[in-house]
């Protein structure tokens, strides 16, 4: 008997012709990756970094936190990477000065 997800009925309530392509023919669309989930997953690496050093007794200072997340941000950076408010003045660096911020304001909040 086949299972099925409230996340598969939603598709196909919402588009029979996308629950079609996605579960039955396997078709995944070729999606750009934006510029919010690569800061998202270098915050996220920043903050499992912070969490592991924790475990393992290690002192972590929030500068070289935010050095480690810059670090990651210059290695992993190219402009492939999409920028959908880019026409807002948007540019990656303001993303860039987000995640710092994010992650100076986890710190302080909880360390």
């Amino acid at each position: 008997m086949a299972t099925y997800s409230n996340s598969r009925v939603s598709t196909y309530e919402t588009c029979p012709y996308q629950y079609k392509l996605h579960y039955i023919d396997k078709i995944i669309p070729e999606v750009p990756q934006t510029i919010e989930a690569f800061m998202g997953d270098l915050v996220h690496q920043t903050l499992e970094k912070l969490y592991t050093d924790k475990k393992f007794k290690k002192g972590v200072a929030k500068a070289s936190l935010i050095k480690f997340y810059r670090d990651l941000w210059e290695k992993e950076y190219s402009d492939d990477i999409l920028i959908a408010k880019e026409d807002e003045g948007l540019k990656a660096d303001n993303y860039r000065k987000m995640g710092e911020k994010f992650i100076s304001d986890y710190y302080d909040s909880y360390f």
